[in-house]
């Protein structure tokens, strides 16, 4: 029997429980992967912790759905907030209620865990795929050694002169030469301290709330240490296991001198092309004209400058009336605030994506992986207006292999969308780029190096 044949009886019949951080995005990218590992006899299931109103989403999607539920956590809550009012009621109500929130905090999250241990040990999963942001519930499963694999929505990396955290928006040479070096390790420096200041404030914090345990960073580093976990990687967005990862994109999109590892698998694409979304109604929207598509993702509300943007491309419409824009603008205030629109401007409150992008010419985004994933899986041009958090770093790769523009959201205007347009929608460069690109997705459509790497991981289990 050839080792393929035999990785892939091995991860048959095989439970594979998918513990993530529940945003939509993220839920979408894992898609692909878990109907692949299901073609090969698998049985994957969701696991949610705490977050109501994913249920449908993904049973309809097609996949199995157990949570943690809310419910309990609230009910904890209440228990425990209870117990502590009338142990600390003699202290001063500021710190009263910081060691209420504390202490209260630990112990409903030693509960989860518990609670967590129950459902485990009755059906235990071969396979735990865990995104990293839900590191501390990784307790249970690593007390009862079983098996994680990171399953990171990000690029976050760790820290290395070669490449530039994910935070920020340097943009490499092609060399990547000693000033690419310089530039990166001064960008590392600047999150480390950032992230040292951070724990030091945390230790003087729990030193103020003496008398019980925090699940801070440092003591989650000693509980994972006893339970087998080893030792955390830091990173410019949070501490990782160090096990086995598996990234939700092409080796391809990140930069060239990334530094990889032989226990980390880029799994492909990560777009999910048979997933369920709502129609759009496409009304007065000619396919034939072109079209704009706006979109700040589903934390949209958050950015401070959004109207600006907002305000700017809708200008730049009314001078356009040969072009439509179709603007995701989720919230109702918003939508009163810029009423009424130009007619060959179409406002919704959420976009399918599957359904538009095979039709849009070009993209304004906020660079969040998902919206950028697809943009590239459809070979749509963009204008990205990077906001926070990893969002520069996506940008970033955008610029660096020419699949559109950048824009920054602070200082934008009517004009200067009007030319950012014109470039991204005439460049040769920009439309090639995206062509190289978007066969690249398409070649990793099924995420079929990440179905190889989990099968290869319990073939040898």
């Amino acid at each position: 029997m050839n080792s393929e044949s035999s990785s892939s009886t091995s991860a048959r019949k095989k439970h594979i429980m998918v513990v993530m951080y529940p945003e939509w995005s993220s839920f979408n990218a894992s898609f692909m992967l878990a109907r692949q590992l299901m073609n090969r006899g698998c049985r994957v299931v969701y696991y949610v912790i705490c977050a109501p109103g994913f249920k449908e989403y993904i049973i309809d999607s097609g996949f199995e759905y157990q949570e943690l539920s809310r419910e309990f956590e609230q009910e904890r809550m209440k228990y425990y907030l209870d117990q502590l009012n009338e142990k600390y009621r003699k202290m001063p109500g500021s710190i009263r209620m910081y060691r209420l929130k504390r202490r209260m905090k630990y112990r409903v999250q030693e509960d989860l865990w518990a609670k967590m241990e129950e459902v485990l040990r009755e059906e235990p999963p071969h396979l735990v795929l865990l995104d990293p942001m839900m590191l501390y519930f990784s307790i249970p499963f690593l007390k009862l050694k079983i098996p994680i694999i990171n399953l990171n929505f990000t690029l976050i990396s760790f820290p290395s002169s070669r490449v530039p955290p994910v935070f920020s928006g340097i943009i490499p040479g092609k060399k990547n030469g000693w000033l690419s070096h310089v530039l990166n390790t001064a960008a590392w420096a600047k999150i480390l301290m950032v992230l040292v200041r951070l724990e030091f404030f945390d230790s003087l914090a729990l030193r103020f709330a003496r008398g019980f345990t925090s699940n801070s960073i440092q003591s989650m580093r000693k509980v994972i240490k006893k339970y087998g976990g080893g030792r955390l990687r830091r990173t410019e967005y949070f501490s990782k296991l160090k096990v086995p990862e598996l990234i939700t994109c092409p080796r391809e999109f990140d930069f060239p001198h990334a530094p990889g590892r032989d226990s980390t698998c880029y799994i492909g694409a990560s777009v999910d092309i048979y997933r369920k979304e709502e129609p759009l109604y496409w009304g007065g929207i000619d396919k034939q004209k072109p079209i704009v598509y706006c979109t700040l993702g589903s934390y949209s509300k958050k950015w401070k400058y959004r109207k600006k943007l907002y305000h700017a491309v809708i200008k730049v419409m009314e001078q356009r009336p040969g072009w439509q824009l179709i603007l995701q603008m989720p919230d109702d205030e918003d939508i009163e605030e810029f009423s009424p629109f130009p007619a060959n401007v179409f406002v919704e409150k959420w976009v399918p994506h599957l359904e538009v992008l095979p039709h849009t010419s070009v993209v304004i985004c906020h660079a969040g992986l998902g919206t950028v994933r697809e943009a590239v899986y459809f070979g749509v041009p963009m204008i990205v207006f990077p906001i926070e958090r990893d969002q520069p770093g996506y940008a970033a790769r955008v610029v660096y292999h020419g699949l559109g523009l950048p824009g920054n959201i602070k200082k934008i205007t009517p004009g200067i969308m009007s030319e950012l347009l014109d470039r991204v929608s005439t460049d040769d460069h920009i439309r090639r780029s995206c062509q190289r690109m978007q066969q690249v997705f398409r070649e990793q459509e099924k995420c079929l190096k990440g179905v190889e790497f989990i099968e290869n991981f319990l073939a040898d289990k």
